[in-house]
């Protein structure tokens, strides 16, 4: 998932700050989801970290870095990975999770 977020943010038109800051967002989102088991709280920590980091980033890479933007931005972003998680990816999650031959397939364990 790092090295597929890092290899996605190569095309974006940020540039090097997607790099960097994408990278190590979902980096901490990712280190700390494997530490959790209830998918509804690992689910938050992507929400937390790309909320808060991804809004700095738009801020220096946009040259907007007053609290009012920031906040803005964390509330947006953050809002944003919300929607997506939960409204998306948890009930894939759910979905693939039901499905015996994918399971195996994909080798998913608890």
């Amino acid at each position: 998932l790092i090295l597929g977020c890092f290899i996605a943010n190569t095309t974006s038109p940020l540039g090097w700050y997607d790099l960097v800051f994408g990278t190590v967002a979902t980096s901490i989102a990712v280190i700390l989801m494997t530490k959790v088991k209830n998918v509804w709280i690992a689910a938050l920590f992507p929400v937390l970290s790309n909320g808060i980091i991804i809004a700095l980033e738009l801020g220096i890479a946009f040259d907007m870095l007053t609290i009012d933007a920031y906040l803005f931005n964390v509330l947006t972003v953050g809002l944003g990975e919300l929607g997506v998680l939960y409204l998306v990816g948890i009930p894939v999650f759910y979905a693939i999770k039901k499905n015996q031959k994918l399971v195996e397939l994909i080798g998913f364990k608890e």
